[in-house]
């Protein structure tokens, strides 16, 4: 009987151990990266990200399993200056428990191929220094949006200020059509100058590649022609020769959005190393302005995938959650592939020079921020110097007075103000905040 009793018990095992090991989780990322494109000002940034922040702040307030991810730092710091003390105090609370998140630590996005390593860090003290006042907080995961270069500066800035991950959303087209290509793998950080010598290496940092696009796509089987989008901020579509259609307006059954992004998912899984935990980030560049319609939503479709026999779980989260989660499960025999050097241009298949090329337009504006630059670095070398020889309060007040303009500087270091994708509009704009910093 004993043995009869075992064998039932070792076939059970067997066949449950194989649904226990295919359980995934899926972390849906809600982000905003909210960056001033070339052809938005910064005014404009601001004044977007408020109302996205507004929205999101709202729709976090209802549930308190929803999480949301900040990417611009300078526009989220006019938001928050913006509340009264207990909206202030409220959002503490959320990154205090980790529900509101910040996906790069950097004051803005700074371009990798134009900017030098002095000014990348420039950024990240700049963003640094802002969270530890505010917050408390210290990042440990860099989310670059939408950049046109990957150079090996960054994880090498990114490892010496102690970050833990590195993500990105663009990749050059040739190496995503590689099918060695994995999008997890680690950034290996050489001890020589030389990123391709054959020196040892000292350190790596995690680097994962996702999709460029966070709404996701999914032809329709119902209307030839038409792409159903996780974007639910997408208005139904009023004629039926628009391609995009929501996929809650289009379903009135959660179960089929359920499995479309089940198919999306699959298709994500091939080309990562991790099996256990998937990362899926969700939002668009200015998304989240009708958040509560986006989260309402998606958690329309996470109930029914989540009831569903896809054998994963959809839940809420951020990056460093997401991170956290892959370092403690990885196995002894999990192998990340490593990389060196940089991959850049990013080509993108298209016959923009500008994206493909290294960029060499707006020299004068280049030279021009960079002597301000200078000038910024020598009056506040001198400033701190002076600080610490007399204690003046009055020094110490001119200090601050010279972090909040260079806080507004900055900014034109920013990936598509410097680089070649920044247009006439983006360019007088420029010009006109440099004229203005300069005589202050």
């Amino acid at each position: 009987m004993r043995s009869l009793l075992l064998r039932f018990s070792l076939l059970i095992q067997v066949l449950v151990m194989p649904s226990v090991m295919s359980e995934l989780t899926i972390h849906l990322v809600p982000l905003s990266y909210c960056e001033m494109s070339e052809v938005v000002s910064s005014a404009q940034t601001v004044d977007k990200m408020g109302q996205i922040m507004d929205s999101v702040l709202e729709a976090m307030r209802e549930n308190d399993k929803r999480t949301f991810n900040v990417g611009n730092l300078y526009a989220f710091s006019k938001w928050y200056e913006s509340l009264d003390l207990s909206e202030q105090e409220e959002v503490k609370h959320l990154v205090k428990d980790q529900r509101l998140d910040f996906t790069n630590g950097s004051w803005v996005t700074g371009d990798e191929v134009v900017t030098n390593a002095y000014q990348l860090l420039s950024l990240y003290q700049m963003g640094h220094e802002y969270l530890e006042e505010t917050f408390d907080y210290v990042p440990r995961i860099a989310f670059q949006a939408q950049n046109f270069g990957r150079s090996f500066v960054l994880p090498m800035l990114l490892d010496q200020l102690g970050y833990h991950g590195l993500f990105y959303d663009r990749v050059n087209a040739s190496m995503m059509k590689d099918t060695d290509f994995r999008r997890q793998f680690l950034w290996t950080i050489p001890s020589s100058e030389d990123p391709h010598s054959d020196s040892d290496f000292e350190t790596e940092i995690y680097t994962e590649v996702m999709d460029s696009t966070h709404t996701y796509y999914a032809p329709s089987k119902e209307r030839a022609g038409r792409m159903i989008t996780f974007d639910f901020e997408q208005e139904m579509a009023e004629e039926d020769g628009d391609a995009l259609i929501n996929c809650r307006d289009a379903y009135d059954d959660p179960r089929e959005c359920a499995s479309l992004l089940d198919a999306i998912i699959n298709k994500m899984k091939m080309n990562v190393v991790s099996q256990k935990h998937l990362l899926l980030p969700f939002g668009t560049d200015y998304g989240f302005t009708k958040a509560k319609q986006f989260y309402e939503s998606i958690e329309w479709v996470m109930g029914a995938f989540n009831k569903g026999k896809f054998k994963k779980t959809l839940q809420y989260s951020t990056f460093t959650k997401y991170l956290k989660q892959i370092n403690s499960s990885k196995s002894p025999s999990t192998r990340f592939p490593t990389f060196r050097g940089d991959f850049q241009p990013d080509n993108m298949g298209e016959a923009n020079v500008h994206i493909n090329g290294f960029y060499s337009l707006k020299p004068a504006v280049k030279r021009t921020i960079r002597e301000i630059d200078a000038v910024f670095t020598q009056v506040e070398t001198m400033l701190n110097l002076n600080i610490l020889k007399y204690e003046s309060e009055k020094l110490e007040e001119y200090l601050r007075y010279l972090k909040l303009h260079k806080r507004e500087f900055i900014i034109n270091y920013h990936n598509c103000r410097i680089g070649g994708l920044c247009y006439g509009a983006s360019v007088a704009e420029v010009v006109h905040e440099l004229a203005d910093i300069n005589k202050s």
